[in-house]
C-alpha cells in the first residue's frame, strides 16, 4: 500500500480534480471518443495501451492508488483524490487512528481535506470558504436570509434591509440584494 499512498501527486491530483469527470466518462463508455487521442486513452484505460500523456498517467495512477489502497475510485474521487496515510503494521492495532469521513463543504461543495476534518471535526466549510465568510465586510443592513426568487432560479443572493422611498410606508422591509435584477420584497 506504501507505493500506491505515494502514487497520487500534486501533479496528477490537479489533473484529476479538473478532469475527472471527463476522464471517468470516457472509461465507462459515457462518451464516445472523437479523438485519437481520446481512444489511445480508452485503451490505457482497458490495458490494450501503455500511458504516454500525463493525462492518462495521472489517471492510471489513481485507479491503481485506489485499487491498492481498498477503496473504491467513487470515494477517493470525493476525498479530493487524497488517499489516507498508510498504516504500519505497529500502528494497525494501537487504535489512536481516527477514521475522518469525508464531507462537503456547505459553501461551495467541495470535500473538505480530511487534514482540517482531523483538526476541526466540526468544521462546515474548506478553508478558502472559511476565509472568505470571515474576511466578508459585515454589514447590518445585510440579512441571512436568501432571496426565494432568486434561488428558484439557482442563483444565491441575500435580502437586505431597506428603507420605502414613499413617506407614507414606514418602516424598514427586506428587498433582494440584486435590485433591480430582482424585486422581490419581503414586507413581514
Amino acid at each position: 500500500m506504501g507505493a500506491a499512498v505515494a502514487a497520487i501527486g500534486d501533479d496528477d491530483r490537479r489533473l484529476l480534480i479538473a478532469h475527472y469527470e471527463f476522464y471517468r466518462a470516457l472509461d465507462t463508455g459515457g462518451r464516445i471518443p472523437t479523438t485519437a487521442a481520446q481512444r489511445h486513452f480508452i485503451a490505457v484505460c482497458r490495458g490494450g495501451a501503455l500511458p504516454e500523456t500525463d493525462h492518462e498517467r495521472a489517471y492510471a495512477r489513481f485507479k491503481q492508488a485506489a485499487a491498492a489502497a481498498g477503496l473504491s475510485e467513487a470515494a477517493v474521487a470525493a476525498s479530493g483524490f487524497v488517499l489516507p496515510p498508510e498504516q504500519s503494521d505497529e500502528d494497525a492495532g494501537a487504535g489512536d487512528v481516527v477514521d475522518v469521513p469525508v464531507r462537503p463543504c456547505a459553501a461551495c461543495g467541495r470535500p473538505i481535506p480530511p487534514e482540517r476534518l482531523e483538526a476541526l471535526p466540526e468544521a462546515t466549510q474548506c478553508v478558502r470558504c472559511q476565509q472568505s465568510a470571515e474576511t466578508a465586510p459585515t454589514d447590518w443592513r445585510t440579512s441571512e436570509v436568501v432571496c426565494p426568487r432568486c434561488a428558484a432560479r439557482g442563483v444565491q443572493s441575500r435580502m437586505v434591509w431597506r428603507t420605502a422611498r414613499d413617506p407614507s410606508i414606514s418602516g424598514f422591509f427586506l428587498g433582494c440584494s440584486r435590485f433591480p435584477a430582482c424585486r422581490y420584497v419581503d414586507r413581514s
